[in-house]
């Protein structure tokens, strides 16, 4: 059976899992793209109560958080409010059993999602689009690909 790195979630971070998954690093966050407070990065066990061996990136004044990837302070995407966090799991919802269900690979589905959106293939991430572009995702994309 063929494994295709895309598809798989490595346990370690850097320049060779980038390059797998072709995006860049995403910067810490500093101040909150809703209200303009400061926003600081706190374990998980701080945030949930749970310790999940990652960081949460939480706003100061507002409800908007954005979670990192595990083992780092790499934030997973944009600060998101609770509206915004909903919206993205209904797009994952929407688009993950394109290649989760052997549709086509993952890579390729994320080639797919590319083009419907838009975006270069490095900007295409659920966790990086607001929310025009999660209702424009849930509405249209398996219409998309599949034509129906």
């Amino acid at each position: 059976m063929r494994r295709h790195f895309a598809s798989m979630r490595p346990n370690w971070s850097g320049r060779r899992w980038r390059a797998i998954n072709n995006i860049d690093v995403i910067p810490p966050i500093t101040r909150c793209r809703y209200c303009n407070a400061d926003v600081i990065c706190v374990s998980t066990l701080e945030f949930y109560g749970r310790d999940y061996g990652a960081h949460v990136y939480k706003c100061t004044g507002c409800e908007a958080y954005v979670g990192t990837h595990k083992g780092t302070q790499i934030p997973l995407g944009t600060l998101a409010t609770k509206e915004l966090r909903n919206l993205r799991k209904q797009a994952h919802a929407v688009f993950d059993p394109v290649w989760k269900d052997g549709h086509m690979l993952r890579y390729s589905a994320y080639r797919r999602l590319s083009e419907f959106m838009g975006t270069s293939r490095k900007d295409t991430h659920i966790a990086m689009f607001n929310e025009d572009q999660c209702r424009r995702l849930i509405t249209g994309f398996r219409k998309f690909v599949f034509g129906k």
